[in-house]
């Protein structure tokens, strides 16, 4: 017999569960998630969200809690273990879904005026060090 309070503290427990779960889906469109005030809730999956950033997160927009809901909903219906099996179908159901939901994203690149200016700095320090000795 269940009674009344272990019903509540279940919901409960439910709630932070979908809570917490919502806010790992979210975290991994963020590179920075960690500053965002859940790191305590998501510190012990830290690895796993700059992967899923990295491989997939940062290709997209930041998506609505109501979105990363009908996603999860949606892929869990048709399969209860997705997320550990292939976590990448999160993406590509919200990409299904949302259509706008992704941005570009620049490769990173050196700058070559960055390249100048060391270049420049150096000559000047040779050329500094041969006015202190004369």
């Amino acid at each position: 017999m269940i009674f009344p309070v272990e019903l509540e503290d279940a919901q409960t427990d439910l709630k932070v569960a979908r809570s917490r779960r919502l806010s790992f889906w979210k975290a991994t469109f963020k590179e920075d998630w960690i500053l965002t005030g859940d790191e305590a809730r998501l510190i012990d999956f830290a690895d796993t969200i700059d992967q899923l950033y990295a491989e997939c997160g940062r290709y997209f927009k930041i998506p609505t809690n109501q979105a990363v809901t009908d996603v999860l909903e949606a892929l869990d219906k048709d399969s209860r273990d997705w997320d550990k099996r292939e976590p990448s179908a999160f993406y590509l159901a919200l990409k299904a879904r949302v259509p706008d939901c992704t941005r570009s994203v620049r490769p990173v690149t050196p700058s070559r005026s960055q390249g100048c200016l060391v270049f420049l700095m150096g000559i000047v320090s040779v050329v500094a060090y041969y006015l202190i000795i004369r």
